[in-house]
């Protein structure tokens, strides 16, 4: 029965960690036409009586603040993880360290520009 529960679990986070790899692999060819944000406004609306209709328009990261990417890394907790950044060094592009505004590998505040 031990054996059985063993074997059981591995499975289970064997299966976990294929499945976020192969998401990750997906999604990064595939376009996301329908996010979790997106139903909710739906129904949103249908509670409120209305037709439910998906509005979105995407925009390529040039187009808009680059204090967006920014914010949406410290939101997600990101940033802890690149405050180890020589281990990370090298796989961050040039791009990618000027968004993060990196200094000798440790994060610098930056003030969000207000005036964009």
């Amino acid at each position: 029965m031990i054996q059985w529960t063993l074997r059981w679990l591995r499975n289970i986070a064997i299966f976990f960690f294929v499945s976020t790899i192969i998401m990750v692999v997906a999604l990064k060819y595939v376009p996301v036409y329908v996010t979790p944000l997106m139903l909710t406004r739906c129904v949103e609306q249908m509670m409120d009586g209305e037709a439910p209709t998906l509005k979105h328009q995407w925009v390529p990261l040039t187009q808009i603040s680059h204090n967006a990417p920014q914010a949406v890394m410290a939101s997600e907790g990101v940033i802890e993880v690149l405050l180890d950044y020589p281990l990370l060094g090298p796989a961050l592009t040039q791009e990618f360290k000027n968004l993060l505004n990196l200094n000798d590998g440790y994060w610098k505040y930056k003030p969000i520009d207000h005036n964009l």
